[in-house]
């Protein structure tokens, strides 16, 4: 819309004829030639018309009313809060009104977290295809943009690739970034900790734990400067997972700990789900299903109730591997059939139930069928280049073979798993 157009607008909107508006400094005459883009107003005449029409110069210049930029950002916190909460349709209606004012008003970082927020619904939904496509598109618009704003959407990049099964493109566009940042003289400790975050998941399941360990330390170090409560959180729900590796507890429990409390003071319900699928996760790594399968319990009701899909075959692949443990095996097996993997999971996630489903089979004393799901599960882990999985699985049909006095074969998985772990040291 022009100045003219504008201006002819809200005169009418508000009943004033150009003479009203005019006097009584102009002339009729003269708002005319303005109002059909004849001529262009002094800075005298903007601010005469603006008096008169009740509105700030700016607005009147550019049609954009003083603040509406901040009060859509807050709106786009809203929507954010409003994923965290799993309100995935009220998000979704947000999202599209606050797109098309950004799109009006050609401001391309708000359009760009509009394409990230959706993103992270699409991972919800786990729809990781979808989630790309969106944080690309989300990438693409902020090219022209300080590099630290598009650090959400090289993570959510980053993220989804490791979803589809490519952990090492996944590691290269999160190095790519930061050696961009760091050339870039780029120091700002929220997005460095972010991205180190995420580096530290990518590293740890490509077996590349030197490098996992390293980003770890980084993170916890840059942790405190960072004002962004959900980055913190992120970090120390991807670090804990370091932590617990390294038997160091004490320190994942304090990690939890720091997590839930940002997530609570946030409301994020959704959010809190992670926290409890994570703590479950590391109850299970510290030989305690019982207490494991509590928190998973609470994390599945969570994510059934917000829509969170992928976070809700995570949580019933751990609470499966809780009941094994446990001696539960049918119950095990229960709840992993109630899961459609091929629509709902990530090339991991598929692979671990086939794992756990194998370890049922041979908690039953099927120990064919087991072996089975085992090897399949080795395939699949091996096309998602998870390296941690795909060792301690061999490990698990050593251990199986074994116990079969197949030692040939156990010996040669135990072989395997060490190979894997030595192609990345």
């Amino acid at each position: 819309m022009t100045f003219g157009s504008r201006l002819r607008y809200l005169r009418l909107d508000r009943g004033l004829t150009q003479r009203e508006l005019a006097e009584p400094r102009f002339s009729a005459a003269f708002v005319s030639t303005i109002e059909t883009d004849k001529r262009r107003p002094s800075r005298r005449a903007v601010e005469h018309f603006a008096g008169k029409l009740g509105v700030e110069a700016e607005e009147l210049v550019t049609g954009i009313p003083r603040g509406e930029q901040a009060r859509l950002r807050a709106r786009l916190f809203d929507a954010r809060a409003a994923v965290g909460r799993g309100e995935l349709d009220a998000a979704r209606v947000a999202l599209e009104a606050i797109a098309a004012t950004a799109t009006e008003h050609g401001w391309t970082a708000e359009e760009a977290d509009v394409l990230v927020t959706r993103g992270l619904i699409s991972e919800q939904l786990a729809e990781f295809a979808d989630g790309l496509e969106l944080f690309d598109r989300a990438q693409d618009l902020l090219r022209r943009e300080s590099p630290l704003r598009e650090v959400d959407a090289v993570v959510g990049r980053a993220r989804c690739h490791q979803l589809l099964g490519d952990v090492h493109y996944s590691i290269h566009i999160l190095e790519t970034h930061h050696r961009v940042l760091r050339e870039a003289e780029l120091e700002d400790p929220s997005s460095l900790a972010r991205l180190h975050s995420s580096l530290v998941a990518a590293y740890f399941d490509a077996g590349l734990m030197r490098q996992a360990h390293e980003s770890a330390r980084i993170a916890l170090d840059l942790a405190p400067a960072s004002s962004d409560p959900d980055r913190v959180a992120n970090m120390h729900i991807n670090v804990a997972r370091v932590l617990l590796h390294q038997g160091r507890f004490d320190e994942a429990r304090r990690s939890f700990d720091k997590a839930e409390e940002l997530y609570r003071d946030l409301d994020w319900r959704n959010d809190l789900g992670r926290v409890h699928l994570a703590r479950g996760f590391g109850l299970l790594a510290e030989r305690r299903p019982g207490d494991a399968k509590s928190h998973l319990d609470v994390a599945r009701g969570i994510f059934i109730q917000t829509g969170s899909v992928l976070n809700e075959v995570r949580s019933a692949l751990q609470l499966a591997c809780a009941h094994r443990m446990l001696d539960e095996a049918d119950r095990a097996l229960d709840i992993l059939a109630s899961i459609d993997m091929a629509r709902r999971a990530g090339v991991s996630e598929q692979g671990i139930a086939w794992r756990e489903q194998g370890l049922c089979h041979v908690a039953q004393g099927r120990t064919s069928d087991g072996v089975d799901c085992l090897r399949t599960a080795l395939g699949l882990f091996e096309n998602a280049q998870d390296v941690n999985e795909s060792a301690y699985t061999y490990r698990l049909l050593g251990d199986l073979m074994r116990d079969q006095d197949e030692l040939a074969t156990a010996c040669e998985a135990y072989r395997s798993a060490a190979l894997a772990l030595e192609h990345v040291a």
